[in-house]
């Protein structure tokens, strides 16, 4: 990563070995809420048109808090300047932090407009923005934890937004930051502060070649789990579950919610039942085999009521089971 001393934002993002710019990022403070715009192309275009203003990011300091050997952190402050008047449109700090062995960064930003935002949210707002090189990207959004191929200008999306060049894929974990614009081809805004907006401080994280998105996410935002104990285990490592289909994301595990519409026989009455619920992610057909720690002896596919939907087969000791595109399926395992 090398960061831009003239704007303090990301001035290349590239991969160990190449030279290639995979991401560029600044701040932006849009500054045409009060007029119109008119597309490029348009049949008003370039008669009474309006280009979009930006502002000019410019840094007052770029300081290196930390060289490692664990983790390194940069952190930039500045100010967001509008080019016409040379007025102060906000103040910005910026932290950016990777630790060895991740292949993700970390970016914190703080940001404190001086000038009111105007009513129109999508002329008038504070953003993140992220380019990259290639025009021919795909770019994709999450919706409902869900992958969907961007093709519309304003994008909602309440999860992951990833860039696939074919050679690299780039993958924006914005913490629930709902709102992006695509101002270009090669370029997103991320939506951080409109008017009525209190929050002054966003985190994104950055993932390189992460092969699924809704991984990031997860790991992204779900803090580890400390378990005090007095012994050192004997292994370093153990697993509850195993999935085989790596776009099949566990959304929820727990006691059964409708245990008397599982037909089970008078032999069975009493044992262990367990209700997991999968949601497919990426758009992909998936069959899936679930290994658990304990030998399933039955399994079922239940509905939210809880009605039994099948039976599922059981081969070598794993539940398989099979996700359409998008889908959440709930899943009740006898052990």
């Amino acid at each position: 990563m090398q960061i831009d001393p003239k704007t303090g934002g990301i001035q290349r993002l590239r991969v160990h070995g190449s030279n290639e710019t995979l991401l560029s990022q600044r701040l932006v403070y849009r500054l045409d809420g009060d007029v119109g715009t008119v597309p490029r192309g348009g049949a008003n275009w370039p008669q009474s048109s309006y280009e979009p203003r930006y502002s000019v990011m410019v840094a007052d300091s770029v300081e290196l808090v930390s060289t490692g050997p664990v983790q390194g952190e940069i952190r930039t402050r500045g100010r967001l300047v509008d080019p016409s008047s040379e007025r102060v449109v906000a103040e910005f700090e910026q932290r950016f932090v990777v630790a060895r062995g991740v292949r993700s960064l970390q970016v914190e930003m703080d940001i404190q407009p001086k000038t009111d935002l105007a009513v129109r949210i999508d002329r008038s707002y504070l953003a993140a923005r992220f380019a990259w090189a290639s025009s021919a990207a795909r770019v994709s959004a999450t919706l409902q934890q869900s992958q969907f191929v961007v093709g519309e200008q304003r994008i909602e999306s309440t999860g992951p937004v990833e860039v696939d060049d074919g050679d690299h894929r780039i993958t924006l974990e914005p913490h629930f930051l709902p709102l992006h614009h695509r101002t270009a081809q090669r370029m997103l805004d991320s939506v951080l502060v409109v008017q009525g907006e209190s929050r002054r401080s966003f985190r994104y994280d950055v993932a390189v070649d992460a092969p699924h998105p809704a991984t990031v996410s997860a790991e992204a935002n779900t803090p580890p789990l400390v378990v005090p104990s007095k012994k050192r285990p004997t292994t370093d490592a153990a697993w509850l579950y195993h999935l085989s289909a790596p776009s099949v994301q566990l959304a929820g595990v727990g006691p059964v919610s409708f245990p008397e519409s599982i037909p089970l026989k008078e032999e069975e009455q009493g044992r262990p039942l367990f209700q997991f619920d999968f949601l497919e992610t990426e758009g992909q057909h998936a069959v899936t085999r679930l290994g658990l720690v304990r030998r399933p002896r039955k399994a079922w596919e239940v509905d939210f009521t809880g009605k039994v939907l099948s039976e599922l087969e059981i081969q070598d000791d794993q539940i398989v089971f099979e996700c359409l595109p998008c889908d959440y399926i709930r899943v009740v395992a006898m052990c």
